[in-house]
């Protein structure tokens, strides 16, 4: 777990960190939520409780099969099962859903990170499936549910770069500079519903 996620960063903007259990992992998939995903790793649910006072979720695009997730969003089932699971595992929470920074905004003056085609369908899918969801969070009529909109002006193009890992196992992935305007635009969310710092466990 890096210690760049935006959970660890929630402190400078206000959340007690000795409130945060980060139960994300590199490589897991949706179905880690309720499944186990390595054999020392419970499934991530089982870290809620009537005891949680506040859940983030964050869907990387990269680890699902776009095209399920595309045909599903598009026909109202985009997570709804799992936000539902969730809610019913934490009773007492209210669940921020943070929608996907984009790696790549294509502009006149940047340049591609592959190439124009791509950097505009990769654009393109992550604000359709950031749209669905927020569509089905719409139809649920959840006060329980609360999205957050990505931040702007992160993607690599606005960034001169720093906005997306370029090498490694985490190429194409937000930085701990992006991860740090979500922690931002989290914080935010949260201490505007609460008018304070969540007292019990996040």
């Amino acid at each position: 777990r890096s210690p760049e996620a935006y959970a660890r960063q929630l402190e400078a903007f206000g959340i007690p960190p000795g409130n945060i259990t980060l139960v994300a992992c590199r490589g897991a998939g949706p179905e880690h939520i309720s499944n186990q995903q390595f054999d020392d790793q419970p499934p991530q649910i089982n870290a809620l409780s009537p005891e949680t006072d506040i859940v983030t979720l964050t869907l990387g695009t990269n680890m699902v099969d776009l095209n399920v997730v595309f045909d599903a969003c598009l026909h109202g089932r985009c997570g709804t099962r799992t936000y539902r699971s969730i809610l019913e595992h934490a009773p007492n929470a209210q669940l921020y859903i943070n929608l996907y920074t984009t790696p790549i905004q294509p502009r006149d003056i940047c340049p591609t990170i592959i190439n124009n085609d791509t950097d505009h369908f990769v654009a393109s899918f992550i604000e359709t499936v950031n749209q669905a969801i927020r569509d089905v969070v719409a139809s649920m009529h959840e006060p329980r549910i609360t999205l957050v909109e990505p931040p702007k002006d992160v993607d690599a193009c606005a960034t001169f770069g720093l906005g997306v890992v370029t090498g490694g196992d985490d190429v194409g992935h937000p930085t701990a500079h992006v991860h740090h305007q979500i922690a931002k635009a989290t914080a935010e969310a949260i201490l505007h519903d609460n008018n304070a710092p969540p007292k019990a466990r996040t």
